[in-house]
């Protein structure tokens, strides 16, 4: 009967290490999906400033042609007799610098997608991170059962020494 029960006892130990060892496994699963996470996130965010360096470049140009229109304008107000040949480069250079605002415009939506994808990811993280958090403290309840079943073996252990030593007693006085 005690054998039996050293089995279960055994058996259950066992099962709770096989167990463990698959939580483990989740977690490492989880921790690499994290590291993933955590590199897409960054390759993002590398991406994003690669982004507004561009924007910032794009913007700069924009002030330039700015300041170049400005100047062209006095020039064609100080000379008349220019004005068809400067007309031609003006409406060159609005067209370029539409084409420069509706690039602009689509680097800004992109940005935006990939400030909304950060985010998404961030919070994705976040859930891995609650979710391992969580498998930690059941791992410390497991943990705590298994030091609880030890204690019970080793009084096990020492109620069939008890034992033991009664039935040596007996069949030594019995003899």
């Amino acid at each position: 009967m005690e054998g039996n029960l050293l089995n279960e006892i055994l058996n259950e130990m066992k099962d709770m290490k096989s167990e463990i060892k698959g939580i483990k496994s989740e977690i490492n699963d989880m921790k690499s999906e994290m590291k993933s996470v955590k590199s897409e996130v960054n390759d993002m965010k590398s991406e994003v400033n690669g982004m507004k360096t561009e924007i910032n470049g794009m913007k700069s140009e924009i002030n330039n042609m700015k300041s170049e229109m400005k100047t062209m304008e006095s020039e064609i107000n100080g000379v008349r007799s220019e004005m068809k040949t400067m007309g031609s480069e003006i409406s060159g250079m609005k067209s370029e610098m539409e084409s420069v605002k509706s690039e602009l415009k689509g680097i800004k939506a992109t940005l935006g997608e990939h400030t909304r994808l950060l985010r998404a990811l961030e919070e994705r993280t976040a859930v891995t991170n609650a979710s391992a958090a969580r498998m930690e403290e059941d791992i410390s309840y497991i943990k705590g059962d298994i030091v609880s079943i030890k204690n019970s073996i080793d009084y096990l252990k020492y109620r069939q020494t008890e034992h033991d030593e009664a039935i040596f007693l007996l069949k030594k006085s019995a003899k």
